[in-house]
């Protein structure tokens, strides 16, 4: 099997990246405005993030945003035909080699898919709110067995 090559975002990257952002989000939060959702969104969402990209053979699949300050993972995007292949686990795993635990982030709570995939992947529910698009749980990877609150 072929690997992903992870690297820092490269600003040739970008326009892909909005079209992938836009792209999964629509696929994601089915619940929300998909016609609100635009493709500056990306530059917005991730001002001031350090991005970092995973490709196979030339082509994106998918991204990740870390707000280096409070260790947290603001963005995870991974292109819908490289879903289930590791993708965001191994994005995931280059956050942690950079930035060490504990990392954070918040997944929207009617994100079913997503919140299957990071409990799976050992984060920890820590706390819960609301925000426009909706309630959310916050969660926490310490690197070490968690159990779920």
């Amino acid at each position: 099997m072929e690997q992903f090559i992870i690297h820092p975002m490269q600003e040739k990257e970008r326009p892909e990246l909005r079209r992938l952002y836009l792209e999964t989000r629509r696929a994601s939060f089915f619940w929300l405005d998909s016609q609100s959702m635009k493709l500056e969104d990306f530059d917005r969402d991730t001002h001031g993030e350090r991005v970092f990209t995973a490709s196979m053979n030339g082509k994106l699949a998918g991204f990740l945003s870390v707000w280096e300050p409070g260790r947290f993972v603001h963005c995870l995007y991974v292109a819908g035909e490289f879903q289930h292949q590791g993708v965001g686990s191994r994005l995931l795993e280059e956050a942690v080699q950079r930035f060490g635990p504990p990392l954070e982030l918040k997944c929207l709570c009617q994100n079913s898919a997503a919140l299957a995939f990071y409990l799976a992947g050992g984060w920890q529910i820590t706390d819960e709110g609301m925000c426009e698009e909706g309630s959310w749980y916050r969660m926490r990877f310490s690197g070490k067995e968690t159990r779920v609150l």
